[in-house]
């Protein structure tokens, strides 16, 4: 492995480095000071190769990246240098950057491509074209989760150069991830760096942890390339993608651990994390969408970009975002207007006794009513009843008959099979349930809301079936809950 040259901050003393030590901190030998070994010896200011250095942009899992000027033509780029560590292996960073530089053949506005590749301080550099933009990784940073709806935007932007490669040229991009995904002032969305690290790692026989670094890679890498495939498919780029929306609605990833291995394992193997837990203004819809993306199995995941587009659309046409029909959303409506259900019932409660006062007050004190005027007319014979009709004279009562078979919309009560619709929503609810047991409790609260709604007593009692296993259920997982409580050891008392 090949070392590389620093100088100190403090003294100027020129230092070897051992790529090993990247991330570690270090003493001068010189003057004493100790500093964290970068991973290059470029630095701001420095010209060469035809580049001046301008400014640091920020490290990735391999390299680092700055913005710097073509003196020839004083054009921007951006330049990104690979670390020692992996440039190492000359044959693993010749198909690293062969790889970069293949998005040059891409013709997408929303692409930044790859323009060239050299040597500089003993680094290997690719050049990329310039945009005035910043990366999701430094907005989440700066300002916090996003909007439900400002994530899904980004999310479905970045979908469109994804599917562009992918259909086009069959090709994944295989590092997605916030800090490859670039937004401008205007909205607009940009992706960079189309390569996939672990490959280059793999191929010089390196790991983040013995580099001492965690960077990224492996916080938004697919199970397929955790595994080591190197056949992927636009499914990869999804589950990236979807830990990416993960990202950006809760300013965390959803696996954390001590090393690249333990986080590896856990997009291998460990369920998704509840989402709710860190963000509770997240629809059920999204968050469906976010499982539906993240599935372990690629054959469970979004299939491909256009189902994916046509699962973020809906989301986005609504005025707010997540399904209005949905029962958890009856039931957060419910809490937020218990307020002003309170208040009506007041006010009515009020006109009915000022309507009832009023009803005392007329039995007591009657208004006269006027006297009968005498009849002058002539006695009326009495009309003959003639079977359902009745006549006097010539004259005949054309009232309407009364009509009372039932009608033919509303639902017979003794109806013995449940509809389909009732069907899906419970499972929809039981389903969830059975994979998060800490979901049981709204499961239930959202069944008993659906069961209020329903017309016959055979669909009330399907539901308050299910209702009861859930609650059940629930029960025994607080009975468990208390039991390790119980087994748990008693705090020692304080020393005086």
């Amino acid at each position: 492995m090949n070392t590389y040259n620093i100088k100190c901050e403090i003294c100027g003393e020129r230092l070897s480095i051992d790529p090993l030590t990247i991330g570690s901190q270090m003493g001068c030998r010189e003057c004493g000071s100790v500093f964290n070994v970068p991973m290059t010896s470029v630095t701001s200011g420095m010209v060469d190769s035809g580049f001046w250095i301008q400014k640091y942009i920020g490290r990735g899992d391999v390299s680092e990246v700055f913005i710097a000027q073509q003196t020839s033509n004083k054009e921007k780029i951006f330049m990104k240098f690979l670390s020692p560590a992996v440039s190492g292996n000359n044959q693993a960073a010749d198909s690293y950057i062969s790889q970069l530089l293949v998005s040059r053949q891409f013709q997408h506005p929303n692409i930044i491509p790859a323009l060239d590749s050299g040597m500089m301080s003993e680094h290997p550099f690719i050049a990329f074209a310039y945009v005035d933009a910043h990366s999701l990784n430094d907005l989440i940073h700066d300002e916090g989760p996003m909007e439900e709806k400002d994530a899904l935007k980004i999310i479905i932007k970045a979908t469109r150069p994804l599917r562009y490669v992918w259909e086009e040229f069959n090709t994944v991009h295989g590092a997605v991830k916030p800090s490859n995904i670039k937004v401008d002032d205007d909205g607009n969305v940009f992706l960079i760096d189309f390569c996939n690290n672990k490959r280059l790692l793999a191929a010089g026989g390196i790991t983040l942890d013995g580099m001492n670094h965690s960077g990224t890679v492996a916080d938004f890498m697919s199970p397929e390339q955790a595994k080591g495939f190197n056949e992927l498919d636009c499914r990869s780029d999804i589950y990236s993608l979807g830990v990416t929306l993960f990202y950006l609605l809760t300013g965390q990833t959803p696996y954390t651990g001590t090393d690249t291995t333990q986080i590896l394992e856990q997009h291998l193997s460990a369920p998704v994390p509840d989402i709710l837990e860190h963000n509770t203004e997240i629809s059920d819809d999204c968050v469906d969408l976010i499982y539906d993306m993240m599935a372990k199995d690629p054959d469970e995941r979004i299939l491909d970009w256009v189902e994916l587009g046509s699962r973020i659309k809906p989301l986005l046409k609504r005025g707010k975002v997540g399904s209005q029909t949905n029962l958890d959303m009856l039931v957060e409506e419910s809490k937020s207007s218990k307020k002003p259900v309170i208040i009506a019932l007041v006010i009515i409660g009020f006109l009915l006794g000022m309507i009832a006062l009023a009803l005392i007050v007329g039995k007591k004190d009657p208004l006269p009513t006027p006297p009968k005027k005498p009849n002058t007319q002539s006695k009326i014979k009495k009309p003959k009843v003639i079977g359902t009709e009745i006549r006097s004279g010539k004259k005949k009562n054309t009232a309407p008959k009364k009509n009372t078979s039932p009608k033919k919309n509303s639902a017979p009560k003794n109806r013995t099979t449940i509809p389909r619709t009732i069907i899906q929503k419970v499972n929809a609810q039981t389903r969830r349930a059975n994979s998060d047991p800490r979901y049981i409790i709204k499961a239930i609260r959202n069944l008993k809301v659906l069961r209020d709604k329903v017309e016959t007593d055979n669909d009330k009692k399907y539901i308050d079936q299910e209702i009861k296993q859930l609650e059940a259920k629930q029960k025994k997982a607080m009975e468990d809950a208390f039991k390790d409580i119980d087994k748990a050891p008693e705090p020692e008392a304080p020393k005086k």
